[in-house]
């Protein structure tokens, strides 16, 4: 790699892939940075010198008290001077899952009666409703079950289990205000079919991939010129199995375009030159990359309660609520107004259609070299 692209680090922490309801990992993160490695091992041997093992893994620094100290000093440093070259992607999985009911149920029927729910954030709005709302008038057992049937039938595409999930609703005992929300949902049934859920691409649940784009998005608009980045990305990562649909979205031959919603567009093509994934213990990038990932991680699972102790605190602390380097985040909450989710502005083009055709002739060119 020459000097003339700046080198992204890629880790990620919290992956469960389309399991949206695990209850003992609700947070994804992936962390990227863009220190060189020559400033990784520098930083590595500063901070993590008395550490025996040649890998830094967040996962083993933190049971170990001294190890603790000596991730909560490095970050310490990073939040004070790492500013801007640290970018995060934040997911509350459970919240994700009422965004995914939103974009699976209530968008495509909206979008046959001639509405964009997109447009203005409508679908941030709702998901935001339904995810602070429904719990309280439908009752919070009621909620996660729905919760759960939804992501069953999207991970299994059984009829069985996509009537199970209408059934739940259209059986359950409401009142007149939670019927109302409910019925938004239950329509698609009618509206859409099993036959709709079945067409969707694998991995409908999975938020890893754009996660990821969403943080190379942030990249490029940084880096605007072509081939400006190179990413390394760990190659124990769950997302090496996608390659194929990463490399068609970041091709740098991807036809010029601007797709998207006010906040939430993007350009392309990503300004990226290559992608490689390497093994961790070679890297000290990698390395640092999934300690940051794993400290968000841990600071944010303590945050909504998942867990509770001293280190998580100061972490939190540590980070500023984790605010110095969330830069793209999947989060419940409470605006509903365009001016309050920054969301007041107009469509730039189909970003689910330019995305999707990718994707679709990423998975078709797998196939065939399959067979």
């Amino acid at each position: 790699m020459s000097n003339d692209a700046k080198t992204l680090f890629v880790d990620e922490s919290g992956f469960t892939g389309e399991d949206l309801f695990n209850k003992d990992q609700q947070v994804f993160v992936l962390a990227t940075h863009s220190l060189s490695e020559e400033e990784c091992r520098d930083f590595k041997a500063k901070f993590f010198g008395k550490v025996q093992a040649t890998e830094l893994k967040h996962s083993e620094l933190r049971r170990n008290e001294n190890q603790r100290e000596m991730v909560l000093s490095a970050l310490r440093e990073l939040a004070g001077t790492c500013v801007g070259r640290i970018k995060c992607a934040v997911v509350h999985k459970k919240y994700a899952i009422v965004g995914k009911i939103v974009d699976y149920t209530v968008e495509p029927c909206m979008r046959l009666d001639g509405e964009d729910l997109y447009l203005r954030g409508g679908n941030i709005a709702l998901a935001n409703m339904m995810h602070s709302v429904l719990p309280v008038f439908i009752g919070a057992d009621f909620f996660e079950k729905m919760l759960k049937l939804f992501q069953v039938m999207m991970r299994t595409r059984e009829p069985v289990n996509y009537r199970a999930f209408f059934r739940f609703l259209a059986d359950a005992d409401l009142t007149e205000d939670a019927r109302g929300i409910v019925s938004m949902i239950e329509i698609a049934q009618y509206k859409l079919g099993f036959g709709y859920y079945n067409s969707l691409g694998k991995n409908s649940l999975d938020v890893s991939l754009t996660s990821a784009l969403g943080l190379m998005a942030r990249w490029r608009h940084e880096n605007p010129i072509p081939n400006a980045l190179d990413v390394i990305h760990d190659s124990s990562s769950k997302m090496s199995k996608q390659k194929h649909i990463w490399d068609a979205l970041v091709d740098p031959g991807v036809p010029p375009a601007m797709v998207g919603y006010d906040r939430r567009v993007m350009t392309f093509p990503l300004a990226l030159r290559s992608t490689r994934f390497e093994p961790s213990p070679s890297y000290a990038g990698l390395q640092i990359a999934d300690v940051v990932a794993g400290a968000v991680e841990y600071a944010l699972s303590c945050m909504i309660g998942v867990k509770d102790n001293e280190y998580g605190r100061e972490l939190l602390e540590v980070l500023g609520g984790v605010n110095f380097f969330v830069a793209d985040q999947v989060w419940p909450r409470r605006e509903v107004s365009p001016e309050e989710m920054g969301t007041d502005g107009e469509k730039h083009g189909d970003i689910l259609g330019f995305t999707g055709g990718l994707i679709e002739g990423a998975e078709k060119a797998q196939e065939g070299e399959g067979e």
